[in-house]
């Protein structure tokens, strides 16, 4: 279309369309301003109620995917069979609750536990009652620790309690609570009933003995470990520094920790 037919076509578009005075004067001819203001005032309203509606539904789907973040965290952290958490999970802690001990001068425990013949277990009834008894072991463990507490497998039959801002003689008391409380569960095999025990064994970073790293109070507790499964098991023994070096310095939790 060339400029001269172009500028003929808005022409006619032009005299179309109503002029807006003519237009207004024909809305205030047929309705009372206040009236128009008020029907304004009511779309208005009804589009910011809309647009509100809109904002909240996104905030609502902001949420969601924000839960389903922070879950599939969480379980990246656990160990699957357990329910407890993982190792990973526990080396940040453990790392981290050491660093806060030593700078604010506040006790730190932890506790190794294992469980006691439990290969035994596994030979005579098979790995799936094997895998029972340690979905077991966390329960128990998660019904005798506080809720402070955070409860971990360390691998196989081996778990781990890191217990913050806790001196040796309460940490000692909850291990003994725990050592008492496998002493006093049944477990039911098929037919059978077993009964399995474990050894804990328990350092304290604070007042009364303070360790270089986490390495070193990690081997602490590894040594304390031995130490119970030594003298018979089905007990707790806290670590001291008059205990025989049994591990000859070489843990191999220990050395799995980077200092």
């Amino acid at each position: 279309m060339d400029k001269v037919a172009f500028g003929q076509v808005l022409g006619t578009i032009g005299s179309m369309l109503p002029r807006p005075r003519r237009y207004r004067d024909r809305l205030l001819a047929n309705q009372h301003p206040e009236l128009i203001l008020e029907q304004a005032r009511e779309a208005l309203m009804l589009r910011n109620l809309v647009a509100l509606r809109e904002i909240n539904t996104l905030r609502a789907v902001a949420e969601i995917s924000s839960n389903r973040t922070q879950e599939l965290e969480e379980e990246t952290r656990r160990d699957a069979m357990t329910g407890v958490y993982n190792r990973a999970y526990l080396d940040q802690v453990l790392a981290r609750e050491f660093e806060h001990s030593t700078r604010h001068r506040w006790p730190l425990s932890v506790a190794f536990a294992d469980l006691d013949n439990f290969k035994g277990i596994n030979d005579k009834y098979g790995h799936q009652a094997g895998d029972r008894i340690l979905q077991a072991t966390a329960r128990i463990l998660r019904g005798n620790t506080r809720e402070t507490d955070l409860i971990a497998r360390y691998g196989g039959e081996e778990f781990v309690v890191i217990l913050p801002a806790t001196d040796a003689e309460t940490a000692h008391g909850v291990c003994e609570r725990i050592v008492a409380a496998f002493q006093n569960t049944g477990h039911v095999i098929g037919a059978d009933h077993a009964r399995v025990t474990i050894s804990i064994g328990c350092a304290t970073h604070g007042a009364d003995m303070t360790f270089a790293n986490v390495a070193e109070f990690v081997k602490a507790a590894d040594q304390a470990l031995y130490t119970a499964k030594l003298r018979g098991r089905n007990r707790i023994v806290p670590f001291d520094r008059q205990l025989p070096n049994v591990l000859a310095g070489n843990s191999p939790k220990a050395a799995s920790w980077h200092v």
